[in-house]
């Protein structure tokens, strides 16, 4: 039963304690903190709150509540919605509830950030997180990265982040999450790695890459129970885009693809691509070795694309092809070792065939446009 004064130092109870080998010390019975005023950063780190009644009667003037909670158990939120009430214009959230027993995000509705806020890792590892429904994150924050990071979440339902910076890994590690519903991310700018690793995800729908995106790497990277996307847009700002597709992917429909950055070659387990616009400069390597892809249907590749160079080598699997009329050049080596296509349509536009562009492939004839 103990109270701090303004002149007293955060008392930082656990610094430099695990809990293993150098067990938590744990304050009992009551603490008045309405009239302190140092750091809450790392402040509660470790702390049974339940056996902890905070008392807090002022406004109190702290905004950083990075690593406030770290590591602390409480069985209601008003265990600390009692400080958190007297607290304002909260600027750093980082690591606040990392691997507490919270179990919703009602805690947000106590708490208001201030301009260029940051929440990273705020509800990383919490192991009763187990839904997210009806969130919304304010366009005050600018980066939740890892945010949700390892938790046991299973399902996420309308969900609406406004950062207008990154989310990078916001989901990584939530191996069971198996399902989104509506996930809008308007202003997001970096999406890196942010379904890294939910290994059980097979359903994401309403999930829009907005054209802010300049990061997509590692998307979807170990997703291995999602084998299908449709209706995605990747805008021209996108300028890191490796290893985004899921790792078992098989077909894709609907896909705008308007970055020379977005390519799917060595996507081995792909078989179909279906309604697909292509409007990059750059279509070299596009499906190389795509060694799985079977079918192509109503592929538009816009008058942008002046090389197809390999576009479609190794495509071992294909067994035929149209191309629009958009395409006047079929570059180098673009239908290299694709050993099962034995058939192809030319546009009538065609000018120029580049060479070897259908070697090793199983067409015995092919009807060259005149133009050629």
């Amino acid at each position: 039963n103990f109270a701090l004064s303004p002149t007293t130092v955060n008392p930082n109870f656990n610094k430099n304690r695990d809990g293993v080998e150098y067990p938590y010390l744990q304050p009992i019975g009551t603490l008045d903190l309405s009239n302190y005023t140092e750091s809450l950063a790392k402040f509660f780190d470790g702390v049974d709150l339940n056996k902890l009644q905070i008392i807090c009667n002022n406004n109190l003037p702290q905004k950083d509540l990075s690593y406030c909670f770290y590591n602390s158990s409480f069985s209601d939120l008003s265990a600390i919605t009692n400080l958190l009430s007297k607290v304002s214009g909260i600027g750093n959230l980082d690591y606040c509830f990392y691997r507490t027993t919270i179990d919703s995000l009602d805690v947000l509705r106590e708490i208001t950030m201030t301009a260029n806020a940051t929440m990273n890792y705020t509800f990383a590892e919490c192991p009763n997180l187990k839904s997210l429904n009806n969130v919304t994150i304010s366009r005050n924050v600018v980066a939740i990265e890892g945010m949700f990071s390892g938790c046991p979440i299973t399902t996420v339902n309308n969900m609406t982040v406004n950062v207008a910076g990154s989310i990078s890994g916001i989901f990584k590690n939530c191996t069971r999450l198996a399902e989104i519903n509506t996930f809008r991310i308007p202003n997001v700018t970096s999406v890196s790695n942010v379904f890294e690793g939910c290994s059980s995800l097979a359903v994401l729908s309403w999930f829009e890459i907005p054209s802010t995106f300049t990061d997509i790497s590692g998307l979807f990277n170990g997703c291995y129970g999602l084998t299908s996307l449709s209706d995605f847009e990747f805008s021209d700002k996108i300028t890191n885009a490796t290893n985004w597709y899921p790792p078992y992917i098989e077909d894709l429909n609907g896909l705008i693809v308007n970055s020379d950055y977005v390519k799917l070659n060595n996507c081995t387990t792909l078989r179909r691509v279906i309604n697909m616009t292509i409007n990059t400069e750059d279509a070299e390597y596009f499906f190389e070795n795509c060694n799985s892809l079977e079918e192509v249907v109503n592929i538009i590749i816009s008058e942008n694309v002046t090389d197809l160079s390999e576009m479609f080598k190794g495509c071992s699997s294909l067994e035929s092809v149209s191309l629009p009329n958009s395409v006047t050049d079929i570059g180098d080596s673009a239908f290299k070792r694709c050993y099962g296509l034995g058939s192809i349509t030319l546009p009538s536009d065609l000018v120029r065939i580049g060479e070897t562009a259908f070697a090793s492939t199983a067409l015995t004839s092919i009807e060259i446009p005149e133009g050629v």
